[in-house]
């Protein structure tokens, strides 16, 4: 018999047992509270990829949750210790009802997370609780879960919406079941007290987000990046500013935006179309048109721009960002000065050689 209590606005009166909300959490509502968990799709390549179409969860035990599926039952398990986050780690959140929270969660095979509370008592991996299966490929009352982040919106805890009178305590999606076939298959348990690991099992409830760093880090930026400046103000012929520089994306790691893992990043496939819809330009540049080299592995480029005599000339380019990448386009900008600082001309030019023919 399933009952359905414990929900958003319940009150356990007992600490520690299906205590929904967490402590010092809010109801997740919309995909954008995620935003640390988020990735891009699949890109052919076990990497971490930037985007926004699918989550990974990261557990306490420094383990991927993935749904390659322990035996005939469909159990979902936390073996991903490999340093890859590939198909299998990746899972689609379905919003159902957004004012109340109420979420579906869907694998790689196109099957929705299940509570299921069959096997506790017959099968050796569930540990004597409800395990979290997935074999159904349409959406029912054990398919949906409620999800809660804390304020720094880097934990995540996933709650089943449905309790069940043999297990009325027993909510929270958990990492912490014994290893089965290479991994531990995920279980249901309840919030931050157990006899089997004692105090510290709550942190097994906890899902870690992969984004270090301030939301704005995560955000698409851009800016002008000087590449090139010579002062030819003193000179009575035209000079030369050669330089390098790179177009394209890169990706790297600094002390204001880090990952939770020490796996690769890569931009993926998805990257432009996340980038284009959250920038909000600061310098003018249309994006979503500048050529397709931008969105691909940075090249480097070497060229130069002449200078009129009496002028001096800064030449810069187009660079976005979001979080680890680095996004640099084949547009400039030529702002040449006379001897007393005063701007004669500002253009911009998708090739940094001809600029407003500045040696004219």
């Amino acid at each position: 018999m399933y009952i359905f209590i414990c929900l958003a606005t319940f009150v356990s009166v007992q600490q520690g047992l299906c205590q929904v909300p967490p402590p010092n959490t809010v109801l997740v509502t919309n995909k954008d509270q995620l935003w640390r968990y988020q990735v891009g799709i699949y890109p052919g390549s076990n990497a971490i990829t930037l985007g926004d179409e699918k989550i990974i969860l990261y557990t306490y035990i420094d383990r991927f949750i993935d749904d390659r599926l322990v035996d005939e039952f469909g159990f979902i398990s936390n073996r991903e210790v490999i340093p890859e986050v590939g198909t299998n780690e990746r899972f689609q959140i379905e919003f159902i009802d957004n004012d109340r929270g109420i979420v579906a969660i869907k694998t790689s095979q196109n099957k929705y997370w299940s509570y299921n509370s069959e096997f506790p008592q017959t099968h050796q991996y569930c540990w004597n609780q409800p395990c979290l299966t997935a074999r159904k490929s349409t959406v029912g009352k054990n398919e949906t879960f409620q999800i809660y982040i804390n304020q720094n919106e880097d934990v995540i805890y996933i709650v089943t919406t449905v309790t069940d009178t043999l297990y009325p305590d027993t909510r929270y999606v958990s990492a912490g079941a014994p290893i089965a076939y290479g991994g531990g298959v995920i279980n249901f348990s309840k919030w931050y007290y157990d006899d089997y690991f004692d105090n510290d099992f709550y942190k097994f409830t906890q899902l870690r987000g992969w984004k270090i760093g301030s939301r704005d880090k995560w955000s698409a930026r851009d800016k002008w990046e000087a590449v090139c400046s010579l002062d030819n103000i003193n000179n009575v012929a035209p000079g030369r500013c050669t330089f390098s520089t790179t177009v394209g994306t890169s990706v790297a790691q600094s002390q204001t935006w880090s990952i939770n893992t020490s796996l690769t990043i890569k931009v993926g496939v998805t990257f432009k179309l996340i980038f284009t819809a959250d920038i909000t330009t600061t310098i003018g540049t249309t994006w979503s048109e500048t050529s397709s080299q931008t969105w691909s592995e940075a090249v480097t480029i070497t060229t130069s721009v002449d200078v009129a005599p009496g002028t001096k000339v800064t030449l810069y380019q187009a660079v976005g960002s979001y979080g680890p990448a680095s996004v640099r386009a084949h547009e400039f900008l030529a702002i040449a000065e006379d001897g007393h600082g005063k701007v004669i001309r500002k253009c911009k030019s998708k090739d940094p050689t001809s600029i407003c023919d500045l040696i004219q």
